[in-house]
C-alpha cells in the first residue's frame, strides 16, 4: 500500500509540475504576442515602412553588419558578441509586417492548445476530486 501512495505522490507532483509548465508557455506567448503586435502597430503606423524597411535594413545596415562581423571573427568576444547583438537586432527590424502578423497567428494558435491543455487537466482535477 505504501508503494501505491508514494506512486500518487508522485503523479500528482509530475501533474503539478506540467501545470506550471503550461502556465509559463502561456505567460511567454502572451508576451511575445503583445511584443510583435506592439511592433506591428508601430509600423503600420509608418506609411514608408516597408520602403525604409527594404532599401536601408536589408539593403545597407545587415551587409555592413555582416562584413563587419566577417572581420570581426578574430576580434576578442566582447566584439562579436556586440556584433551579433547589432544583427540580430537588424535582423528582427527587417521582418516585413507580414511576417510578423503570421508570428502573432502562430504563438496565438500555440497558446490556445496551451489553454486548452490547462482547461483539460483543470476538469480532470475538478473530476476526480
Amino acid at each position: 500500500m505504501a508503494v501505491f501512495g508514494l506512486g500518487q505522490k508522485a503523479a500528482k507532483n509530475q501533474s503539478e509540475a506540467d501545470h506550471k509548465r503550461l502556465c509559463d508557455i502561456n505567460e511567454d506567448c502572451s508576451r511575445d504576442i503583445a511584443r510583435l503586435q506592439e511592433l506591428a502597430d508601430v509600423f503600420k503606423a509608418f506609411p514608408g515602412w516597408e520602403a525604409f524597411r527594404q532599401k536601408y535594413l536589408v539593403e545597407i545596415r545587415l551587409p555592413k553588419l555582416n562584413a563587419a562581423a566577417a572581420k570581426a571573427l578574430a576580434a576578442d568576444d566582447k566584439v562579436r558578441n556586440q556584433l551579433a547583438g547589432q544583427i540580430a537586432e537588424a535582423e528582427f527590424l527587417a521582418q516585413a509586417l507580414p511576417i510578423i502578423e503570421e508570428k502573432v497567428r502562430r504563438l496565438t494558435l500555440r497558446q490556445k492548445s496551451v489553454q486548452e491543455k490547462m482547461m483539460l487537466q483543470d476538469s480532470h482535477k475538478t473530476g476526480s476530486e
